[in-house]
């Protein structure tokens, strides 16, 4: 478990972080009659002269089993639509990165003369670039012009004009509900008699925030577009999550009187359907915070281990800040879910109106807390 010190958990912080998912059919019988000479056939008892009724036993066997075929088609659909409508966006894989990107990190002040040169050595063209303060790096992100062997790689990772090179790694979002419940379970008026977070900054790194919503008037106080024009922006999650921080009208917030920075990372991917995030964009974005002086980082996703993006939280958190994330929503036998596993990131998982640890939550000695969370 994240062992972190006393200053960590001032009570406004614990504000915040306590307040962070019969078909039937019918068939005649009849019966009683004696045996006809076609094995096939059944006549019935006769009616007074000697009238008989004659049952063709094939025909009616087709029509039951072809009715109970019907019937088993369209229980199984209705099956699937509830699983469909039960399953989380969160429980559905994506790729790990990005098949045709690479990302190496350069010292800072590396001319673009010899970052070129490097691309050209290795089959590469240079996409986009940004200085990463907190580790004082330059961030590139390459496009692979025919894959790479993993040979290749190393010896990208390996060459002394590069610190490190990596895959750019995705991230994808973890479900987010407002459960009305949580307010009286973490007894948020009464807390709010003691703080409500004025004075503090927390940064919001997520899909945006919509900041002329009515909720969140005059909470948002900036907000960095990373992703430019890429994909398509949907601000929903984003909102949620903000209001569930910082919302001052409408509904009770954790902490109301806090100031949100929000990094837009995410954007909808049109191949993989839900919204991802690449890894030099949340580098970016969590960057950008820190230099706005955030004092908390709330991150709402999950990927897979990053060595760049653990060294930017690392920087983060000797400066001071303290990140956020959700723990994971991919079942008990999961691997751990980043950023949430790292040492120096406190993991949140969810529970119930009934203090029930979430079905689908992911489990490990990596998980701190746990909040009302579950719809």
């Amino acid at each position: 478990m994240t062992i972190l010190p006393k200053s960590a958990f001032s009570c406004r912080h614990l504000q915040f972080l306590a307040g962070i998912m019969a078909v039937c059919f019918a068939a005649s019988i009849l019966a009683g009659a004696p045996a006809s000479a076609n094995p096939n056939k059944k006549k019935s008892g006769g009616f007074g002269g000697g009238v008989s009724i004659t049952i063709d036993l094939n025909k009616l066997s087709k029509k039951k089993k072809a009715t109970k075929k019907k019937a088993t088609k369209k229980k199984r659909k209705k099956k699937k639509a509830v699983a469909k409508r039960k399953t989380p966006v969160t429980t559905r894989a994506i790729a790990k990165y990005r098949s045709n990107h690479i990302l190496g990190l350069f010292v800072t002040g590396t001319p673009d003369e010899t970052i070129d040169q490097v691309a050209a050595d290795f089959g590469l063209r240079r996409l986009a670039d940004a200085d990463i303060q907190l580790i004082d790096s330059r961030l590139v992100k390459f496009a692979m012009r025919r894959r790479m062997s993993a040979l290749r790689a190393l010896e990208l990772a390996n060459d002394p004009r590069v610190i490190s090179a990596q895959p750019n790694y995705l991230y994808q979002m973890a479900a987010s509900t407002i459960v009305q419940y949580a307010v009286a379970k973490l007894e948020i008026p009464k807390a709010h008699e003691t703080a409500r977070g004025q004075g503090t900054i927390i940064a919001v790194i997520d899909s945006g925030v919509r900041t002329k919503h009515p909720a969140l008037a005059n909470s948002v106080i900036e907000q960095f577009n990373a992703i430019g024009k890429r994909g398509f922006k949907d601000f929903s999650h984003g909102t949620g999550i903000a209001s569930i921080i910082g919302a001052r009208k409408g509904m009770i917030s954790v902490a109301p009187g806090t100031q949100i920075l929000s990094s837009i990372v995410f954007a909808k991917d049109k191949k993989r359907g839900p919204s991802i995030a690449e890894s030099y964009d949340i580098i970016r974005g969590v960057d950008w915070a820190v230099s706005k002086q955030a004092q908390i980082i709330n991150m709402s996703f999950t990927g897979a281990r990053d060595p760049a993006f653990d060294e930017v939280l690392n920087a983060a958190h000797k400066a001071g800040v303290i990140s956020v994330a959700a723990a994971g929503n991919l079942g008990s036998k999961a691997p751990p879910a980043y950023p949430a596993a790292y040492p120096q990131v406190i993991a949140v998982t969810a529970t119930d109106a009934k203090d029930r640890l979430y079905k689908r939550a992911n489990r490990g000695d990596y998980v701190t807390i746990a909040a009302p969370g579950v719809d």
